[in-house]
């Protein structure tokens, strides 16, 4: 009995010192976006001192790499927030993880009836039934009188565009719009992205494009500062199909993704010339009929955010 109790004590206080060997030995490695902390820091006695992270001037690259990650941002006279790199579906993008600051911009509807006033819209618009994994739905038609053309936008004054415009001297933004061509995709012509005129013959900005009557068969894209370039892409537009279609200004380039019937987006082109300089640029779509034959297209998201505003 006493050999037990002997080498159950040696026991325990050889236990105890490789225990609190470990606390001492375990150390944090994982950095956010691979910036050091200002000192390794150490588990000693359960006390876990908080790591700082030094605030970024420029916002850290998202891709494959970084997805995950977080990061601090804060300019020379922005106030600061915390950005994160997520996998949004094929596209890799900083989403910002604070209340609402001045620092970002960040808008979206999802047609759920609940947003009067956040767009105006022409023609026959209403709300249609939930489709699988789409909920909240708006519906935009024509009349079939031959030429008709209606539209939404995303300002509450559509003659002049003054509000709810962002200005293209944003170091960054992403326009994204999930929508779905109904009825037929004949006789017909979509443009959806962001613009700087309301039902324009060939406005200013970055935008996707369909046009049967220039004998296209699968979506186009554009960038327009007055003059244009314009890319065809082997995306082909289908009737009832959901697409959802991203238009992403970094700063240098304008770069275009899209996915389809609720698959993952792919990059389909990148745009470094006619990139918009406007300052009028609003979330617009339109549906043009070149036949005396209704056309319609439905709606389920619209977002518009700019992270790193100076404000």
């Amino acid at each position: 009995m006493k050999k037990f109790i002997i080498l159950l004590a040696i026991f325990c206080v050889i236990g105890t010192g490789a225990f609190a060997q470990i606390q001492q030995d375990t150390v944090i490695t994982d950095y956010p976006f691979g910036v050091s902390l200002n000192s390794v820091q150490t588990l000693t006695n359960k006390t876990l001192t908080s790591p700082q992270i030094t605030p970024q001037t420029s916002l850290p690259t998202c891709d494959s790499s970084n997805e995950g990650k977080v990061d601090y941002y804060k300019s020379t006279t922005a106030p600061g927030f915390m950005v994160s790199c997520i996998d949004n579906g094929g596209f890799y993008e900083l989403v910002p993880m604070s209340q609402k600051t001045t620092g970002f911009l960040w808008t979206v509807e999802d047609f759920d009836r609940t947003s009067s006033g956040i767009h105006d819209e022409t023609g026959s618009w209403s709300y249609d039934e939930p489709d699988a994994n789409h909920h909240g739905i708006g519906w935009l038609g024509t009349t079939g009188a031959g030429t008709n053309t209606q539209y939404i936008a995303f300002l509450t004054d559509t003659s002049t565009g003054s509000s709810r415009a962002l200005s293209t001297d944003a170091p960054n933004w992403v326009v994204e719009w999930i929508v779905r061509p109904a009825i037929a995709v004949t006789n017909v012509r979509y443009r959806i992205g962001l613009m700087d005129e309301v039902n324009g013959a060939h406005p200013a900005g970055a935008y996707f494009d369909y046009n049967t009557g220039g004998g296209d068969t699968t979506w186009w894209v554009t960038t327009d500062n007055g003059s244009s370039t314009d890319t065809e892409t082997a995306v082909t537009v289908t009737a009832d199909t959901w697409y959802r279609l991203i238009a992403y200004y970094n700063g240098t380039d304008v770069k275009f993704y899209i996915g389809s019937g609720g698959g993952d987006v792919t990059l389909v082109a990148t745009h470094t010339t006619n990139l918009p300089t406007s300052k009028k640029l609003v979330g617009y779509a339109e549906v043009k009929e070149d036949s005396a034959a209704s056309r319609e297209m439905k709606f389920d998201y619209y977002r518009l955010s700019s992270l790193g505003l100076d404000r």
